[in-house]
């Protein structure tokens, strides 16, 4: 593409993304599925989409906006599952363009947030949508240094390309980060993607062939992962039981598991809440 396409599409992009979602917000309002406080919510996210979001796909932003709403919700629930905490600062990793910091914005108006993506343009751009910073994150997971302890941490499928260690490793520095009381919400793939993957409806962008070792594993141990390409390990997909996930959780330190909600994110990856004590720093 030459220079002068990059430019029309960048145009095109930038005149037409906003009217996707302000026509999309116009039928969610619509919605009898909305209750009105989301409905008003809705009218106080910011529009602008970044073009290399590669989230939103042309007239669709009603799913887009779906997604990052269900997200909401999730963080709703989860905090209704725990002890009462003030939220006042707030982590999104991986944050990607803002497909979710900008409701939680919304939704909290006067709380700090910080977003955070190995591919840290974006993460800059989340940050800017919302009013919020950023902190650089990387491949080590294990030694991640994500700034000052956040009250609420928000991430949305990420442990679903992780193999166990690393998800380990992530948990961790989630452990680390958390205020006292702080609540961690951390979205897996749990049996309805394993059910896909085993009929073969769904392949999550797997060679066919990694399918049923990764299924084996899940059967095994709870958590199955395989990559994407063996020539490029480290990045995949997984899948987890509850079960599992308990186990993780009790390895990495004092912090309970509050609720597990099976695709309690767009009805389709689970939701796992995880909460630190009151007064442990």
């Amino acid at each position: 593409m030459n220079i002068v396409s990059k430019i029309a599409c960048r145009l095109a992009h930038d005149f037409l993304a906003p009217r996707d979602v302000r026509r999309a917000i116009e039928r969610l309002t619509a919605s009898p599925d909305l209750t009105d406080d989301e409905k008003s919510l809705l009218g106080r996210i910011p529009l602008s989409v970044h073009r290399l979001d590669g989230m939103y796909k042309p007239f669709a932003a009603e799913h887009y906006l779906r997604v990052g709403l269900s997200a909401l919700r999730a963080v709703d629930a989860a905090l209704a599952a725990s002890a009462p905490v003030e939220v006042r600062r707030i982590l999104d990793l991986p944050s990607g363009h803002g497909r979710v910091c900008r409701f939680l914005r919304a939704e909290y108006p006067d709380t700090s947030i910080t977003t955070s993506d190995i591919a840290r343009g974006a993460a800059r751009h989340s940050a800017r949508l919302v009013g919020g910073t950023t902190v650089p994150s990387q491949q080590d997971l294990g030694s991640l240094d994500l700034g000052e302890p956040y009250d609420l941490i928000w991430c949305g499928s990420l442990v679903t390309h992780l193999d166990e260690t690393q998800t380990t490793a992530l948990l961790q520095s989630f452990r680390r980060h958390l205020a006292p009381k702080g609540v961690c919400v951390v979205t897996a793939q749990g049996e309805f993607v394993a059910e896909r993957l085993r009929v073969g409806s769904h392949h999550y962008g797997l060679p066919t062939s990694a399918i049923p070792k990764l299924l084996a594993h899940y059967e095994a141990t709870g958590y199955g992962y395989a990559d994407y390409r063996t020539a490029a390990p480290g990045l995949g997909i997984s899948i987890t039981s509850r079960e599992c996930v308990q186990r993780v959780a009790e390895s990495v330190g004092n912090w309970t598991l509050t609720s597990h909600v099976e695709r309690g994110w767009d009805d389709h990856q689970d939701v796992v809440v995880l909460q630190a004590p009151a007064g442990d720093r």
